[in-house]
C-alpha cells in the first residue's frame, strides 16, 4: 500500500524486503524467544539446542505469515525442521496454546511476560539465539509529504529513542 501511495507512512517487523524508494526507521526491538508450558520445566533444564527439542509438539503459526518466515529461517539455519502440531493463522491462540500445555512456540516476550511472571509458561533457554527483529517505521522518499507526516515521523524517532 505505500508503494502504490494509498498511504503515506507504515509499521511493519523485521525481516522484509527493503525497499530503495522508502526510510525505514528501527524503532523498537523485539525480543523472540521459545516459550514452553509450565510443566515442561521437569524435561527442559538449562540451556539447549534447538535439535534437542524437535520431539516435543510445537505450535507455529501458518506458513505464509511474516513471523513463520523468520522461524523458518532460524531453524534452518541451525539445520532443523519441525512440523508443528497446530499450525494457527493468528498469533493470538499461541500463548493460551502453550498456558493450556499443547507444546513450545516462539513469541516476543513482550507478549508472554506476564504469563511467565505468574508462571504459566518459561523461555527456553537457547543455545542457537534467535535473531532479533525490529518494529519498524517507513516512509516513502522522495514525496511530497505534508508537515504533519514529517511532525509525525520526528516524533516516532524521538519516542523510540526511549525504548532502545
Amino acid at each position: 500500500m505505500l508503494k502504490r501511495g494509498n498511504i503515506d507512512f507504515a509499521f511493519i517487523t523485521t525481516p522484509f524486503l527493503k525497499d530503495e524508494e522508502n526510510e525505514t526507521y528501527e524503532i523498537y526491538k523485539l525480543n523472540d524467544i521459545l516459550l514452553a508450558p509450565i510443566s515442561y520445566r521437569k524435561d527442559i533444564k538449562g540451556q539447549v539446542s534447538i535439535s534437542e527439542l524437535t520431539s516435543h509438539p510445537f505450535i507455529l503459526l501458518n506458513n505464509n505469515m511474516q513471523f513463520r518466515e523468520h522461524v523458518n529461517s532460524y531453524l534452518h539455519a541451525n539445520g532443523v525442521h519441525i512440523n508443528p502440531t497446530y499450525e494457527t493463522d493468528s498469533s493470538s491462540v499461541l500463548l493460551p496454546f502453550v498456558e493450556r500445555g499443547y507444546g513450545l512456540t516462539f513469541i516476543p516476550l513482550e507478549l508472554a511476560k506476564e504469563s511467565i511472571e505468574k508462571e504459566k509458561c518459561f523461555p527456553i533457554d537457547l543455545k542457537e539465539k534467535i535473531p532479533p527483529r525490529y518494529i519498524t517505521f517507513l516512509i516513502k522518499k522522495n514525496r511530497n509529504h505534508y508537515n504533519i507526516i514529517h511532525s509525525i515521523k520526528e516524533e516516532i524517532i524521538e519516542i523510540s529513542k526511549r525504548f532502545n
